[in-house]
Order: C-alpha cells, then structure tokens, then sequence
C-alpha cells in the first residue's frame, strides 16, 4: 500500500509540473508569435514610409491592412485619427491607441514600453531620425524573439526530461511491477505447484500397489 501511494504522489507530481511546464510555454509562444507579426508589420512600414514614401497616416493604414489581428487594428486606428486632423500629435495618438492595445495582450511591461517609445520619434518628418526610430525597434524586437526562442526551448527540453523520467519510475526504479509482469509470475508459480501437485499424488497412488504385492508374495 505505501509503496501504491508513493507511485501514485510521484504521478501526481510529475504531471502538475508538466502541466505548469506546458502553460508557461503557451504563453511565452503566445508572446514570440505576436511580437514576430509585429515585427513584419514594422518592417512592412518601413518599406511605405522610407521607400515608397507615402505619409505616415498613409503608411499605417497600408500596413494595418496587411493583418487582421488585433496589432492590424492598432495601425488602423492610429492611421484614421491622423486623417481626421484633430490637431493631436502623433505621438500622444499612438500612445494612447498602443495602451489600450497592450491591455489584452500578453506582452511583458518591458515590451509594452519598447512598443510606445517606437512612435516617440516617428512623427518628425525628419526621415533620417524616422529610419533611426525604426531600424532601433526592430533591433528590440529581435533581441526579445531570439530571448523568448532560447526560453522556450529550454522549457521544452526540461518538459520532455520530466516526462522521460515518469515514464521510467513505475517500471524500473520504483521496484513497483506493472500488471503484466505479475500476472505472468502468478502463472508460473500456479503452474509449478500443479506440477508439484501431480508429483505428489501420483508418489501416493503408487504406495498401495507395492504393499499389495508385498502380501501376495508372502
């Protein structure tokens, strides 16, 4: 019985921290594919407002369109205040529009801030220091992908470590056997005590025969 419940508390065990193990990483590539649709989005911007050199409030909504998530609709409605010429700088629109953005999102504080300080420089018309603002962005990004890319595969290969070595408890090192090695010894013994059953039987059925010829001889 103590042996049955410490099999079963090491189960238990393993399989809340494979649990945990396998929600976290959920959400860390939660996190690595929204930043990665946001990089192609800035890079897409890039290209409208350094190359095709569209106006920003042209550029956004271009780049808006490309996605239909919910960044696709950040750039969208950044893009439409800008054309309804409200006098608010560009800046104070995108950060606005950005924390409400980051309020169902599951990036970290340190990415939400990296996202807002992006349209701090973006409205010169400055193109140099536009360029700047962008190529520094993306750099953020990339450092936050390729983090969020070594954690994930850490993760995976801790999870698949944990899983490894449950399979390995109830077989060979918890000294507990599965049913099927049991009921093959059960068989063996059930089948060597009927062995040595018949043995003893047929030692007894041959005792009276000698007896009887004994007593005709005599």
């Amino acid at each position: 019985m103590s042996a049955l419940i410490k099999l079963v508390g090491t189960v238990l065990v393993i399989t809340s921290c494979s649990a945990m193990g396998a929600g976290m990483a959920a959400r860390l590539s939660e996190r690595l594919a929204l930043l990665k649709r946001i990089r192609v989005l800035v890079i897409h911007l890039k290209g409208e407002i350094l190359y095709a050199n569209v106006p920003l409030a042209e550029g956004f909504d271009r780049t808006g369109k490309r996605a239909g998530r919910p960044e696709g609709e950040l750039f969208r409605r950044v893009s439409e205040r800008l054309m309804q010429g409200s006098g608010e700088s560009f800046f104070d629109i995108w950060k606005e529009e950005a924390h409400k953005f980051l309020e169902t999102s599951p990036l970290t504080e340190r990415e939400g801030e990296q996202l807002i300080s992006f349209g701090e420089h973006l409205g010169y018309l400055d193109r140099e220091m536009q360029e700047r603002t962008i190529l520094l962005y993306l750099e953020e990004l990339e450092e936050e992908i390729e983090g969020i890319s070594r954690e994930i595969a850490q993760k995976r290969r801790l999870y698949t470590q944990r899983r490894s070595h449950g399979r390995s408890v109830p077989g060979s090192h918890s000294g507990v056997e599965d049913w099927g090695t049991k009921t093959g010894r059960r068989g063996r013994r059930a089948e060597q005590d009927r062995k040595e059953n018949q043995g003893k039987n047929a030692e007894r059925n041959r005792q009276p025969r000698k007896g009887k010829q004994k007593g005709q001889f005599s």
